[in-house]
């Protein structure tokens, strides 16, 4: 268990994921390379992203492609796309390598200073923030133990848990002001 992937799992039934998984890798770097080479090309650049709402609209009408990869539907369809690949490094027992690390610690930075912001404002309530703030802190202590631990034991599972529980409440209570929000502003 943990401790930077030694915990592979070997077994042969696992095979077929891992070729879907590396096939689904080469099809994620296929589409990245397809967005960088559009990018650069005369007429798709950054330039011809519409600023107002009704610019997208007239692109998506004139150009339908454009307006569909300005919207970033490539970048989403990759995203999709790693699915299988996350699956294949978690079914390898990649969840304890240092690259899921790093990048689950980066982007968690993220939601902890964003909890760290809600805190400071006034549009969402202080509950909010904490939520996300010591909900996110429970997944990383929990991310860290069993990055670095040998074996980190089952009562990791009570981080784990509980900074989960507190993450789905801090989604909901988002989610709930963000439409209250959207009624208050008559739209």
């Amino acid at each position: 268990m943990g401790y930077l992937g030694t915990n592979m799992n070997t077994d042969t039934s696992w095979r077929s994921i891992y070729v879907v998984g590396g096939i689904a890798a080469l099809l994620a770097l296929a589409g990245t390379l397809s967005d960088i080479v559009l990018a650069i090309m005369p007429g798709w650049e950054a330039s011809t992203v519409p600023a107002t709402i009704q610019a997208w609209f007239t692109q998506l009408e004139t150009k339908p492609l454009l307006g569909l990869r300005n919207l970033d539907l490539l970048n989403g369809a990759i995203s999709i796309v790693q699915i299988p690949v996350i699956l294949a490094l978690l079914s390898k027992g990649a969840h304890g390598a240092m690259g899921i690390f790093l990048g689950v610690l980066l982007s968690s930075r993220g939601t902890l200073l964003m909890g760290l912001v809600i805190l400071t404002g006034r549009i969402f309530s202080r509950f909010t923030g904490w939520a996300g703030i010591v909900g996110i802190g429970l997944l990383m202590i929990y991310t860290i133990v069993f990055t670095f631990v040998p074996e980190p034991g089952p009562a990791m599972m009570v981080f784990a848990v509980s900074g989960g529980i507190l993450m789905i409440i801090w989604n909901v209570l988002i989610a709930r002001k963000l439409f209250q929000l959207r009624t208050a502003t008559g739209s």
